[in-house]
């Protein structure tokens, strides 16, 4: 392959391919440094992870590198009554808790392991004599688990409970991004695609009572689904003024949700004695992610 086709077929394949967003980044953050620095990388984006947080910061560096991350969480969350006691919730199977660390559907608490392999390909040293500075980026993380489970559950509204922890986040996330720096030491833009991937896994409807009942298992309604992934295109651009060392970034991510259906179901309507089976479809949407536009400023003083 000729040099000159080099850099639209890479463009090309990181418009059209697998990449990342939802999922664990959106709740804890995307690579050890960015996290140490509260996920403020908008504006300073200098390693893999500018693929999540501002694809343009990739050109702000050369040559190549593989970075590898291991990111443990452990939430420790504490709910008590404003009297100081536990406060206890019961969920819709009847299970009472006090602890929310621990899973509803999971003993083994909320704990959440995430390796995340990340590469940055200088195509400079590829295509040599390319006139502008070129990086291209992908990472992806490999969750611990990549079945899923989607359950609807009728939670008492005055009882809390934690949507957002759990094997709810664990899915495999994967980007991929190019960057070129536009003006030497002044002007970078980037441009990538994320996508959040999910194994096959089932939808459970349970505890609605005598009304309904299901046809299989002990769940009032299930329905099994295939692998599903969902994509999104995400731009960035970044400035830097006095020698490098403030640096102004701007990225934008667009709004992605899983679909899952239609997926067809059986459900039985009890009539006293005898029941009547109910073809249903289920078509749901989850993971939705609006659209986001992210501003920051880095001020990098060389004494400090």
């Amino acid at each position: 392959m000729g040099k000159k086709l080099l850099l639209p077929v890479i463009l090309i394949l990181t418009l059209g391919g697998p990449a990342l967003a939802s999922g664990f980044p959106d709740t804890y953050g995307f690579g050890a440094r960015a996290m140490a620095l509260g996920n403020a990388f908008t504006a300073v984006a200098d390693d893999f992870s500018a693929v999540h947080y501002n694809p343009a910061g990739l050109s702000q560096r050369s040559g190549h590198e593989v970075n590898v991350n291991y990111i443990h969480t452990s939430p420790q969350l504490e709910v008590k009554k404003l009297n100081g006691l536990d406060l206890y919730t019961t969920g819709p199977g009847g299970m009472t808790r006090s602890n929310p660390n621990v899973s509803t559907y999971d003993e083994g608490g909320l704990d959440l392991p995430v390796p995340l392999i990340g590469a940055v390909l200088d195509i400079n040293r590829i295509a040599t004599k390319l006139p502008i500075n070129c990086q291209f980026g992908v990472a992806v993380s490999m969750p611990e688990a990549f079945d899923s489970s989607f359950r609807i559950a009728d939670y008492p509204p005055d009882q809390p409970h934690f949507i957002r922890y759990g094997d709810n986040i664990d899915r495999m996330v994967m980007t991929g991004a190019l960057a070129m720096e536009l003006i030497e030491n002044y002007l970078h833009v980037g441009v990538g695609v994320h996508t959040l991937v999910q194994g096959p896994g089932a939808f459970y409807v349970e505890e609605l009572g005598d009304i309904l009942s299901s046809t299989q298992s002990n769940a009032l309604v299930q329905a099994e689904f295939g692998p599903q992934f969902m994509i999104a295109p995400r731009y960035g651009i970044l400035a830097t003024f006095w020698d490098e060392q403030i640096k102004i970034g701007l990225s934008y991510s667009g709004d992605v949700q899983l679909e899952l259906g239609p997926v067809p179901i059986l459900s039985t309507l009890g009539l006293g004695f005898a029941g009547v089976t109910l073809p249903m479809m289920l078509d749901m949407y989850s993971y939705y992610t609006p659209k986001e536009y992210k501003l920051g400023l880095a001020f990098d003083h060389e004494k400090i």
